[in-house]
């Protein structure tokens, strides 16, 4: 009995201890992570290991451009004589090379870098496989001393180099020489691109959209015609400009009515005869019993007609006796 008190005693005591413990657990979680949450974070620090690149490469183009001059210095001669081992012709762009690739690093504005300054450094190697290609003649064979001849003939600047002359001679027996050419080239133009951060896209739109402004001749008193050719063009400006106006109807006004010459009133408006006239028109009783047209005598007519002329064979009609009254 002792035993079974026991027991459930201490299993109660268990099953009572277990929330306990379990709800100081979830207050210390509960209150770090309000602290957590209280609390605010600092600021990372901003990297500087770009802006670092960047300066390494300035000050080593710097000191590689010392090579175009033949300056005898420890470090100069160490670095230049490297990179013209490694590279033989290649060397003339590498002072170009890193000066890009610093500026990459330096004015990065936060985007990604590390293709476009592979790039810009891959240029040279690339230039001196095209060079090595275009001006060594000597036939290089593969065997134990071909490095170590391309690197001295590279330190001289005669060839690719090291690293350009063996991918040369390599090439060269893969795709022989104009395709070779051909991959160097395009290779060269597409890191070229890459480490500008230039499309063929912006390329095409950049040609489209230059200006092309419209060209203005001056003209010489050298230049100009003859004086009869140029009267010539002006009466032929002038006749062909007075067509045009002969021609030009215009379409939105009705055109103007034509004056006609002025007139006397006299022939416009004829003259109306009054209706008291003077003139007779009736036969009187003795002129229609004679049978005469003698004109009456109060007649006076204004405009008195020409008697028509009477031939001399014609004879005169006998005129019949008055008849008694």
């Amino acid at each position: 009995m002792a035993s079974n008190q026991k027991k459930t005693t201490s299993s109660s005591s268990g099953k009572g201890s277990r929330p306990a413990s379990s709800g100081k657990r979830t207050a210390a979680q509960s209150g770090g992570k309000r602290t957590t949450g209280g609390r605010k974070t600092a600021p990372q620090p901003r990297p500087i290991r770009r802006e670092v690149g960047g300066v390494v490469c300035l000050l080593l183009a710097f000191f590689a451009a010392f090579g175009y001059f033949n300056v005898d210095a420890l470090f100069i001669n160490f670095f230049c004589n490297g990179l013209k081992g490694l590279f033989g012709y290649g060397f003339w762009l590498m002072p170009p090379a890193l000066l890009a690739a610093a500026v990459i690093l330096l004015f990065h504005r936060g985007r990604p870098v590390r293709l476009r300054v592979f790039s810009a450094l891959f240029v040279p190697y690339l230039f001196g496989c095209f060079l090595h290609l275009l001006l060594v003649k000597e036939n290089y064979t593969w065997g134990l001393t071909l490095m170590k001849d391309l690197w001295a003939s590279g330190v001289a600047v005669k060839s690719g180099g090291a690293l350009s002359g063996v991918t040369t001679v390599a090439f060269i027996q893969v795709f022989s020489k104009v395709g070779a050419g051909v991959l160097f080239v395009v290779g060269m133009l597409v890191f070229a691109m890459i480490a500008a951060h230039v499309t063929p896209v912006d390329i095409i739109d950049y040609f489209r959209s230059r200006p092309h402004p419209e060209y203005e001749y001056e003209e010489d008193e050298e230049e100009l015609p003859p004086e009869p050719v140029r009267r010539r063009a002006d009466a032929k400006a002038e006749t062909a400009a007075r067509r045009r106006a002969a021609i030009d109807i215009p379409m939105d006004e009705p055109p103007m009515p034509v004056k006609q010459p002025e007139q006397p009133e006299e022939v416009l408006k004829p003259k109306k005869e009054s209706f008291f006239n003077k003139i007779a028109r009736v036969k009187r009783p003795d002129e229609v019993l004679m049978g005469t047209d003698a004109p009456a005598e109060e007649s006076a007519p204004e405009r008195e007609p020409v008697p028509a002329p009477v031939p001399a064979t014609a004879a005169a009609p006998a005129e019949p006796p008055a008849p008694a009254v």
